[in-house]
This record gives C-alpha cells, structure tokens and sequence, in this order.
C-alpha cells in the first residue's frame, strides 16, 4: 500500500487535531508500533492477526489546515481539553511534536469537491487508501452522496477506510439495520475495489474497538 490520504471539512466549526505518525494503540498489555504519542484502547474480542500495510506517502486535504507553527492555532487546540485533562493535554503536546519531526503535506481543499481531483492527479500505481473519521456527520445530504464517487475517480487505485457513525455509512454501505439505529458509536469500514467490509465497532474517540467476529457480523454483541 504506497499511499494515504485524509479528508476532512476542518475550520473552527469542529475539533481538529494533527494527523501524526505512528501512534500505539495499547490494548491488553500489548502495544502496536512506537511513538511518543499513546492512545490507550480497550479491545473487545481479538485483533487480526496479518501486519498492518505500509505507507510510503501521506498527504492530507483540509478546508482551514492547522498551521502547528502558530502558537494561537496551537492555543486553539489546547482549548478543546478541559482543565482536569492532564493526560489529553500531554498527549496533544506530545502530537504537535510528532507533527513538527514528520510533517504531512497539507492540500487546501474540500473533501467533496477537491478529493477526486486530488486523487486522480496521484502519480504512480499504487493503491491509494482516502481515510475519513467523523466526516459525514459535517456534510450535507447532498455532500455525502457526492463524496464517495468523487473518490471513484482514481479508478482500481483507490481504496477507501472509514470511522463514521454507522446511520450515515448506511448510506453507501450495507450496515445491518440494527447497528444503522446506533449512535453512540462509529463503524471502522473499507471500501475495496470488489466488496465493503465492517471491520470494528469503536467509540468515536477510538477508547474502545470491537473488532468483527466474521464478515456479516452486526456487533450486536459489542
């Protein structure tokens, strides 16, 4: 897998935090990659046992992009941590600096209408992974219905993985209805070039993960 690429609606109508590189996700006593910045996760059944592909290329689409040099954007995220939330705020210190060492390449663009472009001015012929988490809940009907095959346009190259509440996925994935009525929880989907796949139930804050049991399963369980 040679290249990913994440959209989102950023600007100052939502929380938006730096994209870094690797971050371990402890669940259970065990730990996946190394970095200064650590996410504990509580798993609820088992992990996949296959290694994790690697990313040679990351490039990033953002509305109003977080300048990390500007002590007031860097203020501005700081300001979502509540005072009591030591740990979040070490953890946002430690991303800025993760950020700062491993730069991502930023594109100003809207996820519907510039993400397509993007892609299919991509060199190369690897597949290209679009990553979204809470996107779909900041856009419209109409925007949503759009996304998706605007994504299209980068052909067999493209890939798609996805952290979304599971009643907007339902509309461009086959969610069992039972897990389309939560709310509370996002579905970690992929989008392949012959078939979708519900691979984990989580929290949107990525504290819990409940990865499926086979490939129809409805989480009703998790």
């Amino acid at each position: 897998m040679a290249g990913a690429a994440g959209a989102g609606r950023g600007g100052r109508r939502r929380r938006a935090e730096p994209e870094v590189r690797p971050v371990p996700l402890p669940a259970e006593g065990a730990t996946a990659g190394s970095s200064p910045v650590v996410v504990a996760c509580e798993v609820r059944g088992e992990l996949p046992a296959a290694p994790a592909p690697g990313i040679t290329t990351q490039l990033r689409i953002d509305l109003n992009p977080i300048d990390l040099t500007d002590p007031d954007d860097r203020a501005w995220l700081a300001a979502f941590i509540r005072p009591q939330q030591v740990g979040e705020l070490a953890t946002l210190r430690a991303a800025i600096d993760v950020a700062w060492a491993l730069p991502t390449p930023v594109v100003r663009g809207d996820a519907v209408t510039d993400t397509g472009r993007i892609l299919a001015e991509l060199p190369g012929s690897e597949p290209v992974v679009v990553f979204t988490a809470s996107l779909l809940g900041y856009l419209t009907a109409g925007e949503r219905a759009a996304f998706l095959p605007s994504c299209a346009r980068a052909g067999v190259r493209w890939r798609g993985v996805s952290a979304e509440t599971p009643g907007l996925l339902a509309a461009s994935l086959a969610v069992p209805a039972p897990l389309a009525r939560r709310t509370t929880s996002h579905v970690v989907a992929a989008s392949l070039p012959d078939h979708d796949e519900l691979l984990a139930l989580s929290d949107p804050y990525l504290r819990r993960l409940a990865p499926a049991r086979h490939p129809a399963d409805d989480f009703t369980w998790a």
